[in-house]
C-alpha cells in the first residue's frame, strides 16, 4: 500500500481522481496536513483544520456495480472500528448514508467516487478540534478520550498517521468482502450501530423534509420509512437531519 503525504494540498479526492485519470487505480492513499479546497458530499466545503484528519484512497473495482455505492457504509464500519480503539463503542453511530457519530456528534464523514474499473475514498476525522458554526453537531475524538489516555507515558493518541495506518488496513479487508460477497456480510452490522433506528426522522430532500420512521436499510443501502399514512417510501439520496 503505498502512502503520500503533503503539509499542504487543496483537495486530496481531486489528488487521487487526478491519479484515478491517469490509470492509476491502486491501492494508494494521500494525507494532507492542511488542505485548502477540502469537499464533502455534493460539492460541500470540508472545514479542513491542521490536527485532523484528511486522507483519500483509491482501489481498483472489479465487483458488482451494484456493490459499488455500498462502500461508503463499510467505509463508515472501517471509521467505527478504528474510532473504537480510542473511545467507548456504544457512544459511536452511523448516521445514514455516510456519517459517523459521537454521543449525537458528526466526528467523520466519508466521499465516495469511483469509474470504470476504480473506487475513490475521501475520509475527514476529527482528531483534535471540530467545527462550532455548522447547522448540526460536531466534535473531536480527543474530546470523549480519558485524561489517563492522553496522559500516559505511552499515550494512546499519536496523531493521524496511526490512526490512518489502522484504517486503510481495515478498509482494504472489508472492500474485499464487499467485491467477492456483496453487503450481506455488513448489512446487520450498521443497523446494529445505526442512529435513531426505530424512531421518527426528518430527510432533507433537496429542500423537501420528508419524516417518518427509520425502518430498516435496504439491501441496497436505501433508507426505509415507514410515513405517518403507514406507506413505506425508499429514500436513495438525501440529508438525514440531527
Amino acid at each position: 500500500m503505498k502512502l503520500e503525504y503533503f503539509e499542504t494540498l487543496g483537495s486530496t479526492q481531486d489528488y487521487i481522481k487526478d491519479l484515478a485519470a491517469k490509470g492509476e487505480f491502486g491501492p494508494r492513499w494521500v494525507r494532507a496536513g492542511l488542505q485548502n479546497s477540502g469537499r464533502g458530499r455534493r460539492g460541500r466545503p470540508w472545514i479542513s483544520k491542521p490536527g485532523n484528519l484528511f486522507a483519500s484512497g483509491i482501489y481498483p473495482w472489479s465487483g458488482p456495480l451494484i456493490s459499488k455505492p455500498l462502500a461508503s457504509f463499510v467505509v463508515a464500519l472501517a471509521v467505527t472500528e478504528v474510532l473504537s480503539t480510542y473511545i467507548d463503542p456504544a457512544k459511536i453511530t452511523l448516521k445514514w448514508p455516510n456519517d459517523v457519530l459521537v454521543e449525537g456528534a458528526k466526528i467523520s464523514g466519508i466521499l465516495l467516487e469511483g469509474g470504470e474499473g476504480w473506487l475513490v475514498i475521501g475520509v475527514g476525522m476529527n482528531l483534535e478540534h471540530n467545527p462550532d458554526d455548522l447547522p448540526y453537531p460536531t466534535t473531536h475524538l480527543l474530546e470523549h478520550m480519558s485524561e489517563n489516555d492522553l496522559n500516559d507515558a505511552e499515550p494512546l493518541y499519536a496523531g493521524a498517521d496511526p490512526i490512518l495506518a489502522q484504517l486503510t488496513q481495515i478498509i482494504g479487508t472489508k472492500l474485499s468482502v464487499l467485491q467477492t460477497e456483496g453487503f450481506g456480510p455488513f448489512h446487520k452490522e450498521w443497523l446494529n450501530k445505526a442512529a435513531n433506528l426505530g424512531q421518527v426522522i426528518k430527510v432533507n430532500l433537496d429542500g423537501d423534509i420528508v419524516a417518518g420512521t427509520f425502518e430498516t436499510l435496504s439491501d441496497n443501502g436505501a433508507l426505509r420509512l415507514r410515513l405517518s399514512d403507514g406507506t413505506i417510501r425508499e429514500i436513495v439520496a438525501g440529508d438525514v437531519l440531527l
